[in-house]
């Protein structure tokens, strides 16, 4: 908007005859007649604003906008709605899934100082520990007892160290827990391995007490401490063969009982 100066036009007041006051106009003059044709007609004008500026009152007509050009309001289309509905849905499946998860590992939770760990698909397993594919698989945590202890067991399907390639290792590890501030450290108590016959009952244990000057059982300072347990817990040989009824259905089955439980 353009800023338009008046010029204040001074009027002249001379007596008449009658005594009256009559003013004439200021003598025309190039700057005068130059600002009356800068000046906008009156019926554009509301006012003029403090600081000069002009508010007209009506839009140019180049200025309208036409409705015929204008764009319609629009809404989104209707794949772009199927391709939102179907992200909720995968977000949705994802939480159902991750709450499953969830609920099934405390399901599966001990809290007295006993697991049972069955490993299903057990031929397959044995296939990829042989091949190097897994050479290790690692169970669910479980607990020494409510506010106890946290663990879990590691196993080597074709061995480890010097049981590799001859024996079945597994091992117990201890994982930074909720509770870790108030127990005693280092973890001092009695493990023992079970490998489970499940038809009969030659059940196959092995026991032993923690070192106190191993790093595996002092207080965890990451999420899980270095593996420790028995390299040559079972033999091979022995689990192939064909008397053997350790594993049932293609499933093996391994428990661990920790002694003094009652922390």
């Amino acid at each position: 908007m353009a800023r338009i100066l008046y010029l204040e036009e001074k009027v002249s007041a001379r007596p008449t005859t009658r005594g009256k006051e009559v003013r004439t106009p200021l003598a025309s003059s190039p700057l005068t007649s130059d600002l009356s044709r800068l000046a906008p007609a009156p019926a554009t004008l509301s006012c003029l604003l403090p600081c000069g500026i002009l508010r007209p009152t009506h839009e140019h007509p180049s200025h309208r906008l036409d409705p015929r050009t204008q764009l319609p309001p629009t809404s989104p289309s209707p794949s772009f709605q199927v391709a939102q509905q179907d992200t909720l849905l995968a977000l949705k499946d994802v939480m159902i899934s991750n709450l499953g998860a969830r609920v099934e590992a405390l399901e599966q939770t001990s809290y007295n100082g006993q697991f049972l760990w069955r490993l299903p698909d057990i031929g397959r397993k044995m296939q990829q520990a042989l091949s190097r594919q897994t050479p290790a698989l690692t169970s669910p945590s479980f607990y020494t007892g409510r506010y106890g202890y946290k663990l879990c067991l590691k196993v080597y399907l074709n061995g480890d160290g010097t049981g590799a390639g001859t024996h079945i290792s597994l091992f117990l590890v201890l994982m930074r827990g909720e509770y870790d501030c108030w127990l005693k450290w280092p973890f001092h108590h009695k493990v023992t391995f079970t490998l489970l016959d499940q038809v009969g009952e030659r059940h196959v244990s092995s026991s032993f007490r923690p070192s106190e000057a191993s790093s595996s059982f002092q207080r965890p300072v990451s999420n899980c401490n270095i593996a420790s347990g028995v390299p040559e817990f079972f033999p091979l040989c022995q689990l192939q063969a064909p008397e053997a009824t350790y594993i049932h259905e293609d499933t093996l089955a391994f428990k661990v009982l920790i002694g003094d439980t009652n922390l």
